[in-house]
C-alpha cells in the first residue's frame, strides 16, 4: 500500500495508555506503523507526513518480534501523541537503512534530542539494499496532559520507522526482595557467563501485564537477543537461526545494547555486562575492519569497566596491556645444552602447538568450523601451516576437519565460491584450505585443486586480441564472471585464485595447465616492463583491463586501482604476488624473460635506497614500499635458492626477512631477532588469541615467518607457490630443526632434541633435483654418525634420520654426481 500527497492519518494500535490494565500483554503500549490504518476508539495518534510508503521485513521473522516486521518509509514526519501527565520513556524502532551512522534528527516538542548510535565503517562496495537490522532510540519525555510532538527528519537516508514503545517512568525501578531483582544482580555483572537460559528464568519471573512488568519483559528480551547474537559469533548455524550474516548479527547486537545502555534505568542494573559485551564486539570489529568509530566505542566501554575493575586482567588486555598468564608452557623442559636458537624455537613451537590444541580440542565444532565464519576460519591456516609442515599431528587433524567443512559449505559450489564476490574473499575458501594439503594428504590435488585449474582454463581467463591471457575480472565464482566496470580488470590478488592452479600443475605435472599459467605470467611480464602512466619499469600496475591492456582502466595513474577495496591499490599490495607467479612459471618453462620484472625491481630498490619522502607514484616511492614487504623478500630468497644467483645478496641481507639474512650470512643473531618478536607475541594475552576470539582471521602471529623459514627453508607468511624445501613427519614439539643451506642439489640442517630419549623423524624433500643422494649425519665434533644413499624420484621423497636427545646434530643431503 502506498499513500501520496499531504494528509493526516489516524493510526490505531491496541493502545490503552499506561494508566490501567490491558487485555494483551506487551501490546498496549506499542504503536506499530506496519499495520493497516484504522481509527482508535481510545487515544488517537496523529501522524503528519507529505508522503509515505509501507514496507515489510518478513524475511527477518527469525530475529524480530511481530511489531518489527513492517513500517513506513518517508523523508520526514511528525507524530502527536496525547498522554496523561507524567514522565515517560519512549523507544523508537527504526531500520538501520542504507547508512552506518546517525541518519536522522529527532525533535520532541521542537527540542532536538541527543542519542547515541554506534557508527560503523561503511562497506567497501556500495550498499544496494537496506540492511536487515534495526536501530533503537531511547527518549525520556514529560507530558503535562496534552499532546507531545515527535518530529523525525531524515538527513542521510529516509526514515523507516517500525514501532514505538512507551512506558510510564513511575515505578520502573526493580521492586525490592523479588526474584527479578535477585536475578538481575547476577546477569547484569560483567562477569556473567552470558547464558541466555538464565535470562529466560528472569523473564519467567515477570508476572503481570502492567507498565512495570511490560517494561522489564521488553528490556530482558532485548538483552537476551543481544547475548544470543554475541554467543553465536561467526558460527555458520547463526546464519540459519537468525537469517543474518556474522556482521549483521554483531551490528544488531550492538544496536540492541545501545538501546539498553542509553536507558538509565535498565543500564543501572544490566549496563555493566551490556558494556562488556558491546565493548568486546566493537574491539573485534575494529580489529577486523579498522573503523575509528568502532575503536572509539570499544575503548569507551572498556575504559569504563577498567575504572571500576582496574585489576581485572582480561579487561587490561583489551585496554592494550600485555599480560603473561601462567600456564603449563612456562614449565616445559628446555635443555641447557641447546644453542640459543633451539631454546627459543622450542618455546615457540610449544606455545603455538598449545594454541592449536585449544582451537582443535576446545573450539572446533564437530562439523569442522572454528566459529569465525568459515571463510575467515581458513585464514588461521596461514600460520597453522608452519606447524603442519613441522608434522604436528593435531594441526593436520584440525586442518583436514576444517577443510571438509569448507568443501561441503553452501558458500562453496563445485570447488570454488558459489557467489561471484571479489577475489580476495571468493578465493580464500580454496586457496587457504587446500593447496598446502598436498604436503600431508594423498590425492589432495586431484580431489580439491582440479576444479580451480579447469575454471582458470575455461571460465576465468581469456586471450585478448593481442593473444595475451588475462583474467576477465576480479569478481567471479565457479559458474559466473562479473565484468561490469570497475570489476572487469585483472590484478595481483587474482594470484590467490590461481594458487590452487599452481599447486595442481606442480603436483600433477599437467602441461596444459602449466602452459596456461605461463601465458598469464608472460602477459603480466609485458605489463610490468611497460611504463604507461609513469609506472617504473619492472613494477606491476595495480590492475589491467585485459581487453585493451589499460592500466587501472580509465584511471589517471598506474597505482590507484579504484576498485572499492583499498587493498587492491598498489601502496597496499605492491603487486608482490606476481613476482612469485612469474618465478613459478620460470621454473616450469625456463623463460628468463619472466625474471626481468624481479631484476628491474631489485635494481630500482638499489638505486633508490637513500631517497627520503619520495612523491607518490615515483620510482623511489615504489621501491620504499617494496623494501618493507615480507612476501616480496621471500620471493627474492626463493629466486636466489632456485637459481643460485647471488647478484642481489646485499639487498637480501639489508632488507630481507630475518631467516633470509641468516641463510646468507650464517649469523644466528637474525634468528634470535625474529624468534624474539614471535615469542613477544605468543607469550602474552593468550585469551585474545583463543577464547575471546570473534574474528578468526585476525589471530595473526608476529614473525611466524622466521620459524617457518627455519623449518622449511621458506620464510613466507602466506605461501603462494609450492616452494617449501622440507617438511617433516614423526616429530614432536621437543624437536628443533634449522635449515642452514639450500640449493637445488644440496640441503643442510641442524637438529636438537630436548629430551633424554632418541627420536627418528622423517624428512620430506620437495624441490631438490631428481637423482641419487647421500645423507650424512654429523655430531657436534663433525664426526660422521651415520650415512645412507637414497634416490629422490618424486616431490616429497621421504628419508628418515635418527638422532640422540640433548645433542646437536648436523645433517647434510647432497646429490651424488
Amino acid at each position: 500500500m502506498k499513500i501520496n500527497n499531504s494528509q493526516i492519518l489516524i493510526i490505531s494500535t491496541v493502545l490503552f495508555f499506561l494508566s490501567s490494565g490491558c487485555s494483551k500483554k506487551n501490546d498496549y503500549n506499542t504503536i506499530e506503523f506496519g499495520n493497516k490504518i484504522l481509527k482508535s476508539e481510545n487515544y488517537s495518534i496523529e501522524l503528519k507526513t507529505k508522503s509515505l510508503e509501507y514496507f515489510t521485513q518478513d524475511s527477518n521473522i527469525k530475529i524480530r518480534q511481530n511489531y518489527l516486521l513492517g513500517g513506513i518509509r518517508t523523508p520526514e514526519f511528525e507524530l502527536n501523541i496525547s498522554l496523561p501527565a507524567g514522565e515517560y520513556k519512549v523507544f523508537s524502532f527504526l531500520e538501520a537503512g542504507l547508512t552506518d551512522s546517525i541518519y536522522l534528527k529527532l525533535f520532541v516538542n521542537n527540542e532536538e534530542q541527543k542519542f547515541n548510535w554506534q557508527s560503523f565503517a561503511p562497506p567497501a562496495e556500495p550498499r544496494e539494499n537496506i540492511q536487515e537490522i534495526f536501530r533503537v532510540i531511547v527518549t525520556d519525555v514529560t507530558s503535562n496532559g496534552g499532546e507531545i510532538n515527535f518530529k523525525y527528519i531524515g538527513i542521510k537516508d529516509s526514515i523507516r520507522i517500525l514501532a514505538l514503545k512507551i512506558f510510564n517512568n513511575n515505578n520502573l525501578n526493580l521492586k525490592p526482595d523479588t526474584e527479578l531483582k535477585k536475578s538481575l544482580s547476577s546477569i547484569g555483572s560483567y562477569k556473567f557467563i552470558n547464558d541466555s537460559n538464565l535470562i529466560n528464568k528472569s523473564i519467567s519471573a515477570i508476572d503481570g501485564d502492567d507498565n512495570y512488568n511490560a517494561y522489564w519483559s521488553y528490556i530482558l528480551s532485548s538483552y537476551k537477543t543481544s547475548i544470543d547474537l554475541f554467543n553465536e559469533i561467526g558460527w555458520e548455524k547463526g546464519n540459519k537461526i537468525y537469517g543474518l550474516s556474522i556482521f549483521a548479527r554483531l551490528h544488531q547486537c550492538v544496536m540492541l545494547l545501545d538501546g539498553i545502555i542509553d536507558d538509565k534505568i535498565a543500564s543501572s542494573y544490566i549496563g555493566e555486562n551490556a558494556r562488556w559485551i558491546r565493548g568486546r564486539v566493537l574491539w573485534w570489529l575494529n580489529k577486523e575492519r579498522g573503523g575509528k568509530d568502532e575503536y572509539s566505542g570499544a575503548m569507551n566501554d572498556i575504559d569504563y569497566l577498567l575504572n571500576h575493575y582496574p585489576n581485572d586482567e582480561l579487561i587490561r588486555m583489551y585496554a592494550g596491556e600485555k599480560i603473561n598468564l601462567p600456564g603449563a608452557i612456562d614449565s616445559i623442559y628446555i635443555s641447557p645444552n641447546a644453542p640459543r636458537w633451539s631454546k627459543m624455537q622450542r618455546e615457540a613451537i610449544a606455545r603455538l602447538s598449545s594454541e592449536i590444541d585449544w582451537w582443535v580440542n576446545e573450539r572446533q565444532a564437530e562439523n569442522g568450523e572454528l566459529g569465525g565464519k568459515i571463510d575467515d576460519d581458513v585464514e588461521l591456516l596461514r600460520w597453522w601451516s608452519t606447524l603442519a609442515a613441522f608434522g604436528d599431528e593435531n594441526t593436520m587433524r584440525g586442518w583436514k576437519k576444517l577443510a571438509k567443512a569448507v568443501w561441503s559449505n553452501p558458500k562453496v559450489y563445485k570447488g570454488y565460491s558459489k557467489n561471484p564476490i571479489d577475489v580476495e574473499h571468493s578465493a580464500e575458501f580454496i586457496s587457504d584450505a587446500f593447496p598446502e594439503m598436498v604436503y600431508f594428504t594423498e590425492n589432495a590435488a586431484d580431489k580439491f585443486l582440479k576444479p580451480s585449474a579447469e575454471y582458470f582454463l575455461n571460465l576465468w581467463t581469456f586471450k585478448n586480441s593481442k593473444g595475451r591471457r588475462f583474467f576477465k575480472s576480479s569478481w567471479f565464482s565457479s559458474t559466473q564472471v562479473v565484468t561490469n566496470p570497475p570489476k572487469d580488470r585483472d590484478l595481483a590478488m587474482n594470484t590467490r585464485a590461481a594458487k590452487a592452479v599452481r599447486f595442481y600443475a606442480w603436483k600433477t605435472n599437467d602441461q596444459m595447465v602449466k602452459d596456461a599459467l605461463y601465458e598469464w605470467s608472460s602477459a603480466w611480464c609485458d605489463m610490468a616492463m611497460r611504463t604507461d602512466k609513469g609506472k617504473p619499469s619492472g613494477a606491476f600496475p595495480s590492475s589491467v583491463r585485459g581487453t585493451d591492456e589499460q592500466f587501472n582502466g580509465d584511471g589517471v595513474n598506474w597505482y590507484d586501482a579504484d576498485m572499492y577495496w583499498t587493498y587492491y591499490d598498489w601502496k597496499e599490495s605492491g603487486g608482490v604476488s606476481f613476482y612469485d607467479q612469474l618465478l613459478f612459471s620460470y621454473l616450469t618453462h625456463k623463460d628468463k624473460k619472466l625474471l626481468y620484472p624481479l631484476w628491474y625491481t631489485l635494481r630500482l630498490i638499489a638505486k633508490n635506497q637513500n631517497v627520503e619522502s619520495p612523491p607518490e607514484g615515483s620510482s623511489a616511492w615504489a621501491a620504499k614500499i617494496l623494501t618493507k614487504d615480507h612476501n616480496f623478500w621471500n620471493t627474492v630468497l626463493q629466486y636466489r635458492l632456485f637459481t643460485s644467483d647471488g647478484s642481489f645478496d646485499n639487498l637480501i641481507t639489508t632488507y630481507g626477512n630475518p631467516y633470509s639474512k641468516f641463510l646468507l650470512t650464517g649469523d644466528e643473531k637474525h634468528l634470535h631477532e625474529g624468534l624474539h618478536r614471535l615469542l613477544d607475541d605468543v607469550r602474552f594475552n593468550t585469551p585474545l588469541r583463543t577464547s575471546e576470539v570473534i574474528h578468526t582471521d585476525r589471530v595473526r602471529t608476529s614473525d611466524i615467518i622466521t620459524l617457518k623459514g627455519m623449518l622449511t627453508g621458506n620464510d613466507s607468511y602466506e605461501l603462494e607457490s609450492p616452494f617449501l624445501w622440507i617438511t617433516y613427519e614423526n616429530t614432536d614439539v621437543k624437536l628443533t630443526p634449522l635449515v642452514t643451506f639450500i640449493s637445488p642439489k644440496k640441503i643442510s640442517l641442524l637438529m636438537f632434541y630436548h629430551s633424554s630419549e632418541d627420536i627418528e623423524p622423517t624428512i620430506r624433500l620437495w624441490n631438490l633435483q631428481k637423482g641419487q643422494y647421500l645423507l650424512k649425519v654429523f655430531d657436534e665434533f663433525k664426526n660422521v654418525v651415520s650415512e645412507k644413499q637414497f634416490e629422490n624420484k618424486n616431490e616429497g621423497t621421504r628419508v628418515s634420520v635418527k638422532i640422540k636427545g640433548e645433542y646437536l646434530f648436523s645433517i647434510n643431503i647432497e646429490k651424488i654426481n
